[in-house]
């Protein structure tokens, strides 16, 4: 194999890699709440909404009432 191949394959191997963690759901409402926060810092609220509604609804499975205000504070804002 030539070196233009290999690094094709590790490009590749790289690209699939990231888009298949992008898009993989998560179940853990810390990470949802905290991609939430920092889609909030851009000032994408249209994004940060939806994860922030996901994170109060997983809170709120877990009985953590806390957690699920502070993520429907965070939707609402």
């Amino acid at each position: 194999m030539n070196l233009k191949r290999v690094v094709i394959l590790i490009f590749l191997g790289a690209a699939v890699s990231v888009s298949i963690r992008a898009k993989a759901p998560s179940d853990d409402p810390d990470a949802l709440l905290k991609r939430a926060l920092h889609f909030g810092d851009l000032y994408n609220w249209a994004d940060a909404g939806r994860l922030f509604a996901e994170a109060e609804e997983l809170y709120a499975a877990r009985g953590d009432k806390r957690n699920a205000l502070y993520a429907h504070l965070g939707r609402i804002r």
